[in-house]
């Protein structure tokens, strides 16, 4: 019997990750999320760095936001929608810790609620000199969506490379890493950059045009027409 159990529980834990990996705190202010984080990364330099991106999210502010990013971001004061002290508290609680490493690439141990970022992209230095602040901290978010059970495409999904979309969107390079959905890691990118490029009211008007960069070319990564529809019309890109 025991043995029974014991095999169901080894099998179950393979199967439904998302259901037994303890969530981190659900009720933490965005200050102790940044704490509790931080400490888990062992270099006091990428622990600097972790709060100089973050600090970048926790200073953007908006009254206004679009619905789609509401409904990502769990928004529940729309009077002040586009808040980045909320959006570090709902980073807090996806995320239990970060790992720096490299070379590798950016991703989500969803089981244990662990970020792995790669030290070449945290830095933008020197392979990837074309990195910037936003699009690191749009990966970083990316990842983080991973844990709400998010997955891209994969195998006989993929539409054929190279190909452009008939609504004038080139097919990302690597299918594997993309999505279906408008609420997925690709479209909260999209959601997250440009809400900021379009709502922003303390940000600079270069942030907002990378910001706006940043999602369009995060759309690329939808390739569902229906999907990048809902984001286009919910955003006002046209």
């Amino acid at each position: 019997m025991y043995k029974t159990l014991w095999t169901f529980l080894a099998v179950l834990s393979l199967q439904t990750p998302l259901a037994l990996a303890q969530l981190p705190p659900q009720n933490e202010t965005p200050e102790a999320v940044l704490d509790r984080i931080s400490a888990t990364i062992p270099d006091p330099k990428d622990q600097v760095r972790f709060r100089e991106l973050m600090s970048i999210v926790g200073d953007v502010r908006g009254h206004k936001c679009s619905p789609e990013f509401a409904k990502i971001f769990e928004v529940t004061d729309l009077d002040n929608c586009l808040d980045g002290r909320q959006l570090i508290q709902w980073f807090g609680k996806r995320v239990s810790a970060i790992e720096i490493k490299g070379p590798t690439v950016n991703q989500a141990h969803v089981a244990i609620r662990t970020i792995e970022l790669d030290r070449d992209h945290y830095y933008f230095d020197p392979v990837w000199p074309h990195w910037t602040n936003l699009m690191e901290i749009s990966s970083i978010y990316h990842e983080a969506r991973h844990m709400d059970g998010f997955v891209h495409l994969g195998g006989n999904q993929c539409p054929p490379r190279d190909i452009q979309f008939d609504d004038g969107f080139s097919v990302a390079k690597y299918c594997e890493s993309m999505d279906n959905t408008p609420d997925g890691t690709r479209g909260m990118q999209v959601e997250l950059m440009m809400n900021i490029a379009v709502y922003c009211e303390n940000c600079s008007d270069d942030f907002r045009a990378k910001a706006k960069e940043e999602a369009i070319a995060q759309i690329a990564n939808v390739v569902t027409k229906s999907a990048r529809e809902t984001l286009i019309v919910d955003i006002f890109l046209k």
